[in-house]
C-alpha cells in the first residue's frame, strides 16, 4: 500500500519503559547511552570482545548473537578456548555442544540466545567474534555428530522426551573435566518436566566422557514422582557387555530396545550403568 514508514535500526530511543501484558505502564524504565551510536549496529568492526556478567558466581553465561550474520559455532569454540560448551535450545531439550561432537554447519542465528559454559565459574567472562566465523545461514542444521563409542540414553515421561550422552575414550577423564564433560541445564521453559543424567564429582552432566570407568551413576530429574521409559542407542558393540542395574529393586536391564522404570524420582544413586562382561 501507498505511506511512509520509518524503521529505526537501532532505535534511537534513550529511555524504555516497560509495561505489562495488558498494555499498562509499571512506573518503571531503563535509560540506555547510545553515545552517538544512532543508526549504526553495535559492532561494525572485527575482531571484537564481548563482556558478558552475571549477579552471582556461575559457569552458564546468556548470549546473543548480535549480528546480522550467523556464526560458525566450531569456529566460535575454537576462537574461544574457555567455552566449553555451546547449549542450544532445540526439539524441546537443550543441545550440548562441544569441541568434540560440533558439526562444521552447526551455527548461531542472529538474535538467537545460547548459553555458553566457560571452563570456570565467574561473575563475567569475554568471548571473542572475529570475522572468518560468520556465514550464511543454512536451510537445515545438524549440530553434532556421533562420538566413538558414544550410548544416548533417552527417557520419556510425561509425553516429553530428553537424553544424555556417555561416551568411552582412551583419552578422557573419568572424573568430572569441563573440557570434555558438558553439565546439564535444565530449563522453565521446557516444561517437560524431565531431565536424565549421568553423574560425577557431585554434578549432572548432559554429556561424560570416560576412560575405564566400569559403574556409571544415572540420575533424573522429575517434576513430581513416576514412571519413565528408556531407550538406549549406541554407535558400536562396545556396549555390548553392559547392563543398567536399579540399585533399589536390585532388577538388572539390558541396555537394547525398551524398558519402563516405576516410581523414579529427581536425583542419583538408584540406577547405574554397570559393565558385567
Amino acid at each position: 500500500g501507498n505511506g511512509s514508514y520509518h524503521f529505526h535500526f537501532p532505535k534511537s530511543h534513550n529511555e524504555y519503559h516497560y509495561y505489562d501484558a495488558g498494555g499498562n505502564y509499571l512506573n518503571e524504565s531503563d535509560p540506555t547511552d547510545r553515545k552517538g551510536q544512532v543508526g549504526h549496529f553495535i559492532l561494525e568492526s572485527l575482531p571484537q570482545v564481548i563482556q558478558l556478567s552475571r549477579d552471582a558466581s556461575g559457569e552458564f553465561y546468556l548470549f546473543g548473537n548480535p549480528l546480522m550474520s550467523h556464526i560458525n559455532i566450531k569456529k566460535f569454540l575454537a576462537e574461544n578456548s574457555s567455552v566449553t560448551s555451546v547449549k542450544v535450545y532445540k526439539g524441546g531439550e537443550y543441545v550440548d555442544i562441544t569441541n568434540d561432537n560440533v558439526t562444521t554447519e552447526a551455527q548461531i542465528a542472529p538474535m538467537q540466545a545460547v548459553f555458553l559454559v566457560m571452563d570456570n565459574a565467574g561473575t563475567d567472562c569475554r568471548v571473542t567474534l572475529t570475522e572468518d566465523m560468520l556465514e550464511q545461514g543454512n536451510k537445515e542444521t545438524t549440530f553434532v555428530r556421533t562420538l566413538p563409542k558414544q550410548l544416548k540414553l533417552r527417557a520419556t515421561a510425561n509425553g516429553h522426551t530428553t537424553s544424555c550422552t556417555v561416551a568411552l575414550s582412551s583419552a578422557a577423564n573419568d572424573n568430572y573435566d569441563s573440557h570434555e564433560d558438558a553439565v546439564l541445564l535444565v530449563g522453565s521453559e521446557e516444561g517437560s518436566g524431565v531431565a536424565v543424567f549421568t553423574a560425577a564429582d557431585g554434578k549432572a552432566l548432559s554429556i561424560q566422557r570416560l576412560r575405564s570407568a566400569t559403574r556409571i551413576p544415572v540420575g533424573f530429574y522429575l517434576k513430581q514422582t513416576g514412571d519413565v521409559s528408556l531407550t538406549f542407542d549406541a554407535s558400536d558393540n562396545t556396549w555390548n557387555g553392559w547392563k543398567l542395574k536399579d540399585e533399589q529393586t536390585g532388577r538388572s536391564y539390558p541396555i537394547n530396545g525398551r524398558i519402563t522404570l516405576n516410581d523414579v524420582s529427581t536425583g542419583s544413586g538408584r540406577f547405574f550403568l554397570e559393565k558385567v562382561q
